[in-house]
Parts: structure tokens; C-alpha cells; sequence
């Protein structure tokens, strides 16, 4: 937005730069014309048109200076549009680093929940294996007595 403001702002001031280059030609072919004048008319209308000139000068002259502010406003905000694509650029980067680190810790957490239910598998088998043999170990007893 600042931007369009800025395009907006620069049109403004070339239009008007375009306005008051035609407005100075006007006044070089007026100053033309004053030349077939008589003399006294002829002064009074040089002295009037350059006054005008000095005018349409200056006016030039500050729209040049807020034509070369506009450029060093563009400049600036290409730059900092620049920075924050780096920047914008940068968090994306990490933001994939942490998702890959999240990514291998999940894997490491169903390789742990894996481990153990295999674990609790074993376990559970072993329980059964002292189970039995108690079981034979107390027949055993029974039947020796």
C-alpha cells in the first residue's frame, strides 16, 4: 500500500513535470511572438514571461527534488522488502528443520513404543514359562508326597 502510494505519488509528479514542460514550451513560443510586438510591449511581455520561466524553473526544480525522494523511497522499500524475504525465507528453513527433528523424534517414539510392546510380549511369555514350571514343580511335590 505504501508502495501504491509512492507509484501514485511519483505519476503525480511526472504528470505534473510533463504539465510544466509544455507549460514552458507555451511560453518559449509566446516569447516567440512577443518578438513581431513593438518594443515597449515587446519588453513588458519578455519581463512577464520571464517571470513565468523563473517560475515554471523553480517548479521543475522541486519536482525533480520530489521525484529523486520518491526514487530514494522506492530504493528503501525494495530493500527492506529484500530483508524480509530473507527473513521470511530463513524461518521457513527452520521451520523444515523442525519439522524433520519432530518428524525423527515420532519415529523414535514408535520405535520405543514398538520396543516395549515387544518387551511386555517377551515378558508376558516368560511370566508364563514360570507359570508352567511352577505348576510342574508343585505336581511334582504333590505327587512325591
Amino acid at each position: 500500500s505504501s508502495r501504491q502510494a509512492l507509484s501514485a505519488s511519483r505519476d503525480a509528479l511526472t504528470a505534473e513535470r510533463d504539465a510544466l514542460a509544455e507549460q514552458l514550451s507555451a511560453q518559449q513560443q509566446k516569447l516567440e511572438e512577443a518578438q513581431t510586438l513593438s518594443t515597449a510591449s515587446l519588453q513588458r511581455e519578455v519581463e512577464s514571461t520571464r517571470a513565468e520561466l523563473a517560475s515554471t524553473l523553480q517548479k521543475l526544480e522541486h519536482a525533480s527534488e520530489q521525484q529523486a525522494k520518491l526514487n530514494a523511497d522506492v530504493h528503501s522499500l525494495r530493500a527492506e522488502a529484500a530483508a524480509a524475504s530473507r527473513e521470511r525465507d530463513a524461518s521457513l528453513q527452520e521451520l523444515c528443520r523442525t519439522r524433520e527433528e519432530l518428524e525423527e523424534s515420532q519415529k523414535g517414539q514408535a520405535q520405543l513404543h514398538s520396543t516395549l510392546e515387544s518387551s511386555k510380549a517377551r515378558q508376558a511369555e516368560q511370566e508364563a514359562a514360570v507359570q508352567l514350571q511352577l505348576a510342574t514343580v508343585q505336581a511334582a511335590l504333590d505327587h512325591a508326597s
